[in-house]
């Protein structure tokens, strides 16, 4: 089932529209929600594991509300230049999203980032000999991408090591 289609903030529940504020700091999001008057829906994981492409919604990583993006396909050429020969785009399932936001929930540096947005996309590799995948995570100081990934597991350690990059330790 496609996901569903975004609320007017009239008929958003009790608290959401605070909740959706989280949102404020990601370009073109809740400014043009606001706008438009349509803000996204949230998607539980039952829900979500049925959704074919779930894209403009809100799920929960780690106990944190994300939003979905789609990270498009120019990562594509990447794979490419890699080794890599990635034939095409496949659609992404709630599936393919649970088992990268179980990753990214389960690995500590991501786990304790402010992860606000998360975007998953998933190519064809040539021969029809397994899936490929790119992985985006926003949070309010950085943007971390990578891609051209057979394992969702390394995909999300990938990240996991740029996002150590991107952002400063604390001091102790």
């Amino acid at each position: 089932m496609p996901p569903p289609p975004c609320r007017p903030a009239g008929q958003l529940p009790a608290g959401e529209l605070e909740r959706l504020y989280r949102f404020a700091s990601i370009p073109d999001g809740f400014a043009r929600w606001k706008e438009r008057d349509c803000f996204p829906q949230r998607l539980d994981d039952a829900t979500l594991a049925r959704t074919v492409r779930p894209m403009d919604i809100v799920v929960s990583v780690g106990g944190k509300d994300a939003f979905v993006i789609d990270p498009g396909n120019n990562w594509l050429d990447e794979c490419a230049n890699v080794g890599i020969p990635v034939t095409g785009m496949r659609e992404l399932t709630g599936s393919d999203l649970l088992t990268v936001i179980d990753h990214v929930a389960s690995d500590p540096v991501l786990s304790s980032s402010d992860i606000r947005e998360i975007g998953v996309a998933v190519g064809k590799k040539a021969g029809d000999s397994g899936p490929v995948y790119a992985l985006v995570l926003g949070t309010p100081r950085s943007v971390v991408r990578v891609q051209c990934f057979e394992d969702t597991a390394v995909l999300v350690e990938r990240a996991a090591a740029a996002m150590r990059q991107a952002q400063p330790v604390a001091a102790k």
